[in-house]
C-alpha cells in the first residue's frame, strides 16, 4: 500500500507539473511575441524618423541634379542654335520627336542621338528601341523618387508649351524674346504619374495645364516628392516649388513676357 501511495504521487505531481510546462510555454511565445512586435515598430519608427528620409533626401539631391543637368543641356542647345529647344520636331507637318531627344547631345549621348532615324516617327520600331537602350543606360528623364515600378523611358521632366511659354511647339524661342526675365521663366518642370515616353512630343499644354502645385484633379508641376516639386528655369537654376505657391504665381513664372510682377525667392 505504501508503494501504490508513492507512486500515485509521483503521477499527481506529472500532472500538476505538465500544464505548468505549457504555461511557460505560452508566458515565452507570448514574450517573443511582443519582442519581435516591439522590433518591428522600433525598425518602422527608426525607418520613418531617420532613414525613410535620409534615402528620399538623397533621391530629392539626384532629381534636382538631373534637372540642372537639363538645365545646362538647354543653355547649350541655346548657345549653339541661338534659341531654346522647340518642344518638338516635325516629320511630314507633324510632330515626330520630342526636345529631350535634341539635348541628349549636350549629355554626352551624340553617337546615340546619331543613330536615331530621323526619317521615322518617335515610335518606330527602331526608335523605340533605341530609346529604350538609352534610358537603360542614363536615365536622365526619370525622376529618381519615381515608383520603382514605373517604365524607365517614361519621362518625368516636362516643358510647358503653348503661345507665351518657352516653346510655342515647333518653334524654339530666342533669349531676348522671354522679356520676363530668364530667371523668372519655367523651363522644365517635373511631373508625376506619367505615361509620356521620353522621345514622345507631349508636354504640358500651358493654357490647360493646373497652376497648383500637385494638384490631384488636374495635370500640372507635380512630382512624387513630399510637399511640392521642382522645376529648372531659364537660367539654368533649378527651383523648389512648394505645394502652397500661388497659382498665380506659378501661372506668371510659365509665361515668358506676361509682365507679371513675382517676389523672388521662391525657395524652400
Amino acid at each position: 500500500m505504501q508503494k501504490g501511495a508513492i507512486m500515485s504521487d509521483s503521477l499527481a505531481t506529472e500532472s500538476r507539473i505538465e500544464p505548468v510546462r505549457r504555461a511557460r510555454f505560452r508566458v515565452n511565445l507570448r514574450s517573443l511575441f511582443i519582442g519581435v512586435f516591439c522590433c518591428v515598430l522600433v525598425g518602422g519608427l527608426l525607418w520613418a524618423v531617420a532613414i525613410g528620409p535620409a534615402r528620399e533626401a538623397g533621391r530629392m539631391s539626384k532629381c534636382a541634379c538631373r534637372l540642372t543637368q537639363i538645365g545646362m543641356a538647354m543653355q547649350n542647345y541655346e548657345g549653339q542654335y541661338g534659341t531654346f529647344p522647340p518642344a518638338y520636331c516635325q516629320l511630314g507637318g507633324k510632330p515626330s520627336s520630342s526636345w529631350r531627344l535634341e539635348l541628349i547631345p549636350f549629355m554626352e549621348l551624340q553617337a546615340e542621338y546619331d543613330r536615331y532615324h530621323r526619317d521615322e516617327p518617335w515610335n518606330s520600331s527602331f526608335n523605340r528601341q533605341l530609346a529604350d537602350a538609352v534610358a537603360a543606360q542614363r536615365s536622365m528623364y526619370r525622376c529618381p523618387s519615381a515608383p520603382s515600378g514605373q517604365n524607365r523611358s517614361l519621362a518625368n521632366y516636362v516643358m510647358p508649351v503653348g503661345p507665351g511659354a518657352i516653346s510655342p511647339g515647333a518653334a524654339g524661342v530666342e533669349r531676348a524674346a522671354i522679356v520676363d526675365g530668364t530667371s523668372y521663366t519655367i523651363a522644365v518642370a517635373e511631373i508625376a504619374d506619367t505615361d509620356i515616353y521620353w522621345t514622345e512630343p507631349r508636354d504640358l499644354p500651358a493654357a490647360k495645364m493646373s497652376y497648383k502645385v500637385n494638384d490631384s484633379f488636374k495635370p500640372g508641376i507635380s512630382s512624387p516628392h513630399r510637399g511640392g516639386a521642382m522645376a529648372v528655369f531659364a537660367d539654368g537654376h533649378t527651383q523648389w516649388l512648394s505645394d502652397s505657391t500661388d497659382p498665380d504665381v506659378v501661372k506668371a513664372l510659365i509665361s515668358i513676357d506676361g509682365n507679371e510682377k513675382v517676389s523672388l525667392p521662391l525657395a524652400r
